[in-house]
């Protein structure tokens, strides 16, 4: 996972404040901001975020198992709950170091993990995660 250029935003990246409406746009409109759809027990969710350094910047969206799941609307909601204040309980940050080295793809899915494991908004179907990816082949 590639990190973030926060420095072509003239935002240091040892000043990026995740606290700051400003900093969390500049995290979403980087190209090396990246996402990915999974599927979550019998739902979904979609997982969106910046690498700066070890550390991940990340927002979590979740699909009952009783709606369609949509991709853009997935989309949608991460870039969202990202950069509005109001949607704060759904953005986290976590130390990636252990995984650093791994695809994105799969640094998501930990973040996604980890985000359940603390339990703090989590829907209660989405509990004891089982997760996987929403397509039958993954690369990479």
């Amino acid at each position: 996972m590639k990190d973030i250029n926060i420095s072509s935003y003239c935002v240091n990246p040892f000043e990026f404040n995740f606290g700051s409406t400003d900093h969390r746009y500049k995290l979403v409109n980087d190209l090396n901001f990246t996402y990915d759809h999974y599927k979550l027990n019998d739902g979904a969710a979609t997982v969106g975020g910046g690498r700066i350094g070890n550390l991940l910047y990340f927002s979590v969206s979740f699909c009952s198992p009783k709606d369609n799941f949509s991709r853009k609307h997935g989309r949608q909601n991460i870039y969202e709950n990202i950069i509005y204040d109001d949607c704060s309980h759904r953005r986290a940050i976590i130390d990636i170091s252990e995984v650093v080295g791994d695809p994105p793809a799969l640094v998501l899915m930990f973040a996604l993990y980890e985000y359940i494991n603390r339990g703090r908004n989590v829907p209660q179907w989405a509990r004891d995660p089982v997760i996987s990816f929403r397509n039958k082949q993954r690369n990479g």
